[in-house]
């Protein structure tokens, strides 16, 4: 069979769930004998460039192509890009038994639009939409401008993309609810993401220290965890934070969230309570994993987050929120502990006495 995956993140390159699923996704279906094609914009390709890796084709291009740059936002140009280059390879190769994108950015928008406008190339080609987090989803959320162009375009893509696919796939039930929601009668079947465990034996060395791994963002409850931390800092609590993370804009504050947490968290930043790291690569982040005493998912909306799987599977400690498909894999109590985000502090009281117990 053959399958193509449209994408925004593939590896070796990290920093974001999208990159973990789609490698995962690809590496499986070519373990059991299918041929594999995966389409990924990457600024860093310089134009487009063919490689095999591991068995899997892997497509990457920088350019945006034709003249879609006169006329249109990021994000449709992105998508204009993605059916394109769908198109060429359908001309060189003959078509795909099926194709898979994300709906993030609604870059497989433009192909959906052929298709069901029935162009022959397309109208035949079962195309499946698989849900992580929409942008339509998140903005209000992380109290974004959802009426700025070109921002609310590309919500107008996702919400196409889901409309118009074959079939939608959902990691959880939560997140499959809140696309039911906003968008009613759309069917959405919950497949949980892909995991595999790590091939090495774990070498875990406990040490008194937090870690979250997650985008600096609103909704993932980096500011919600801060606020709940400090008082127990303030209580002689001294176990450090690890954040790890890329930034992103803090809307709010007309700012961004690394520059906000530095100012406004400087004397902890000083104390060595807070510590700041960038995103990392994999096998970086499995040593910071090995060594936290507790991991915390403190985010206001999740789908399954990618986190919460490695965190188990290093057999941490894990705090984390209702409010996302960790609800559906923790057993409150027995393997994590689960809150409403307002009650994040209190929560983390009850690993903590846990922690005083253990090794460090």
């Amino acid at each position: 069979m053959k399958f193509w995956l449209l994408t925004t993140e593939f590896p070796p390159f990290f920093g974001g769930g999208i990159a973990t699923y789609a490698g995962l996704t690809a590496q499986i279906f070519k373990d059991h004998g299918h041929e594999v094609t995966v389409v990924v914009y990457d600024e860093q390709a310089q134009g487009r460039k063919e490689m095999v890796i591991e068995g899997i084709r892997v497509i990457r291009f920088s350019s945006l192509l034709a003249d879609s740059h006169l006329m249109l936002g990021f994000a449709a140009k992105l998508s204009y890009s993605y059916a394109k280059i769908v198109e060429d390879l359908i001309i060189r190769e003959g078509p795909p038994d099926f194709i898979e994108s994300q709906e993030y950015l609604g870059i497989g928008a433009h192909l959906l639009q052929r298709k069901r406008t029935l162009d022959p190339l397309f109208v035949n080609i079962p195309v499946i939409i698989t849900a992580h987090n929409p942008k339509f989803l998140l903005d209000p959320i992380d109290r974004a401008p959802t009426y700025q162009f070109p921002d609310y375009w590309t919500g107008e893509l996702e919400r196409f993309s889901l409309r118009a696919a074959d079939g939608v796939i959902s990691p959880s039930a939560f997140l499959r609810t809140a696309l039911t929601q906003s968008l009613p009668d759309l069917r959405v079947t919950v497949i949980p993401n892909p995991y595999r465990l790590p091939s090495q034996p774990l070498n875990t060395s406990r040490q008194k220290r937090l870690l979250y791994v997650g985008r600096l963002q609103f909704f993932k409850g980096i500011l919600d965890l801060l606020e709940a931390l400090v008082p127990l800092w303030n209580n002689g609590f001294a176990w450090p934070l690890d954040i790890v993370g890329n930034d992103s804009p803090y809307y709010l504050k007309a700012t961004r969230f690394k520059s906000y947490i530095q100012k406004r968290y400087e004397s902890y930043l000083r104390k060595d309570l807070i510590h700041l790291h960038p995103a990392m690569p994999p096998e970086k982040l499995g040593v910071l994993y090995a060594q936290a005493g507790c991991v915390i998912l403190p985010s206001r909306f999740d789908n399954l987050p990618y986190v919460l799987l490695e965190a188990m599977s290093y057999e941490c400690v894990v705090v984390a929120t209702r409010s996302g498909g960790q609800s559906e894999v923790i057993v409150d109590g027995e393997s994590g502990f689960l809150c409403q985000a307002e009650q994040l502090g209190h929560t983390i009281k009850k690993p903590r006495n846990f922690l005083r117990t253990s090794k460090p």
